[in-house]
C-alpha cells in the first residue's frame, strides 16, 4: 500500500493522481504546490505491470545481472546505460509494447529495440534514439522543446531544490515502476532512474550508469532523496521530472 503524501487537494487543476490517505487508496484532483504539471494523458498505458517493472529493475540493476539481450551503452562516449535500462524496465518488466514501425521514425517519434545500432531504412533491425538517449526518451514519454510525445500518463517538472525541500510532494505522486529524470540548467536531460520500492516516507530507485568505478553506479534500492541531494551538491542537475507511466497504483 502506498503511503500518504502531503498534497493539497483542489478541484481546480487538471492533474489527476492517486494518493493513499487514512490507510486506503483514494482518488483526488491534486494541486501541485511546487511542481509544474507538463501534461496529463488519461488512459495511457493502463496495462502497465508496475510490480513486474519494479522486479525487473531490481533483478537486472547490477552489471553482473544485466540483461545481455541488450547492448551495454555504459561507456562515457555513449553517455551511459541509464536510459537503455529504463526502456528495458518498461518493455521487458512492465510489458509495454514497442511503438512504431521497425526501421522508421528512428529518433523520437517511435520507441523500440531490435538491435544495438540506431535504426535506418538500411538497418531496420536497430533501435530508436528514444530507447537509449535520456533527452530523446523524455521527448517520447514526456514533453521537451524538440517535440511532444506525451506517451506517459503525466510529467511534473520541479526545480531540483524544490524536489529536495518538498520531497513529500514528489513522493506522494510516484509509484512502483514510475520514473524520474534529471536535467541540467539548459533543460537537457542527463539521467533516468526507476522507482523500485518505497517505505518510511522514502522512494528507492534502480539505475544503470557509466562503466566507471567497477559499475558502482549500477544499483537498486538507493534512496531517491539522497540522490537528489548529491546532484544539488555537485551541481550536475537543475531540474527533476517525475514521469508517471500510468494513472493510479495497480
Amino acid at each position: 500500500m502506498k503511503k500518504a503524501g502531503k498534497l493539497v487537494i483542489t478541484f481546480a487543476l487538471l492533474s489527476t493522481v492517486a494518493i493513499s490517505a487514512f490507510g486506503a487508496e483514494q482518488t483526488a484532483r491534486a494541486g501541485y504546490q511546487y511542481g509544474t504539471v507538463m501534461f496529463t494523458n488519461d488512459g495511457a498505458n493502463t496495462n502497465y505491470k508496475r510490480q513486474g517493472a519494479a522486479d525487473y529493475a531490481k533483478n537486472h540493476a547490477t552489471y553482473n545481472n544485466r540483461n545481455t539481450n541488450y547492448a551495454n551503452y555504459g561507456s562515457n562516449s555513449d553517455g551511459g546505460d541509464c536510459t537503455n535500462f529504463a526502456s528495458q524496465i518498461l518493455h521487458d518488466g512492465g510489458g509495454l509494447p514497442f511503438y512504431g514501425s521497425k526501421g522508421n521514425n528512428t529518433f523520437t517519434q517511435d520507441w523500440y529495440y531490435y538491435g544495438s545500432d540506431v535504426a535506418s531504412p538500411s538497418k531496420p533491425n536497430g533501435r530508436t534514439s528514444s530507447w537509449t538517449g535520456a533527452h530523446q526518451y523524455r521527448t517520447f514519454w514526456g514533453d521537451t522543446d524538440n517535440g511532444n510525445g506525451r506517451h506517459a500518463y503525466s510529467v511534473v517538472k520541479y526545480s531540483i531544490k524544490d524536489a529536495y525541500d518538498h520531497f513529500d510532494e514528489l513522493n506522494a505522486d510516484l509509484w512502483l515502476g514510475d520514473q524520474v529524470q534529471f536535467a541540467d540548467s539548459s533543460g537537457h536531460t542527463t539521467h533516468t532512474v526507476t522507482v523500485d520500492s518505497y517505505g518510511g516516507g522514502n522512494l528507492y530507485v534502480s539505475q544503470h550508469s557509466t562503466n566507471d568505478d567497477n559499475y558502482a553506479n549500477w544499483f537498486s534500492g538507493e534512496n531517491l532523496k539522497q540522490i537528489i541531494k548529491k546532484r544539488i551538491d555537485n551541481g550536475t542537475s537543475a531540474y527533476v521530472y517525475s514521469i508517471k507511466i500510468k494513472y493510479a497504483s495497480n
